[in-house]
């Protein structure tokens, strides 16, 4: 290449000094090509984010999951409680008003369960609340009853400020278990 050649060329792209600032078009694309990194970056942290998935759909033929749902949901005064009593103390609930609309509010407690089990179409569930529930007791005892759906609801829930409360689960004599 000769030199009035690279003269020619270097002049078509302007001058070119230390400290010259870049041209207003390349200021332009520069800040989409940022934009569009911090966009991207946000909906992958939100895609990818460690949040907690949405929890499984509760299977109501089993006992157990029936049970620590509704001390869940108890705990937390979530008025779809009531869809998992059964018609007698869903008319308690009616009655002292907990059924109605409402939003779920505080802290979901760690729910351990500590003893079930399954006695023809009743059960019971022994379970400890930390923190403890609304009412200062940690510990729950939750007897169900199966339907002829083979779904379980829940037939009565006792809170104790004691373990020694809870009372071993029998089953009546010839109801298996």
């Amino acid at each position: 290449m000769s030199k009035e050649s690279f003269d020619t060329a270097t002049d078509q792209l302007g001058p070119m000094t230390v400290g010259s600032r870049p041209s207003p078009g390349l200021r332009l694309v520069a800040a989409v090509v940022v934009v569009l990194v911090a966009v991207v970056g946000v909906v992958l942290a939100v895609v990818f984010s460690s949040s907690p998935a949405r929890p499984a759909p509760l299977d109501r033929a089993d006992a157990r999951a029936v049970g620590l749902e509704m001390l869940r949901r108890q705990a937390i005064g979530d008025p779809s409680v009531c869809g998992l009593a059964s018609p007698e103390l869903l008319a308690t609930l009616r009655r002292a008003g907990t059924c109605t609309t409402g939003v779920a509010s505080g802290p979901v407690p760690t729910i351990t369960p500590l003893f079930s089990q399954v006695c023809g179409d009743r059960a019971g569930v022994q379970a400890q609340l930390d923190p403890a529930g609304r009412d200062g007791k940690p510990y729950a005892f939750v007897s169900l009853s199966q339907g002829t759906d083979g779904m379980w609801s829940v037939r009565n829930v006792a809170m104790f400020t004691d373990r020694d409360g809870l009372r071993p689960y029998q089953c009546a004599p010839g109801a298996g278990g």
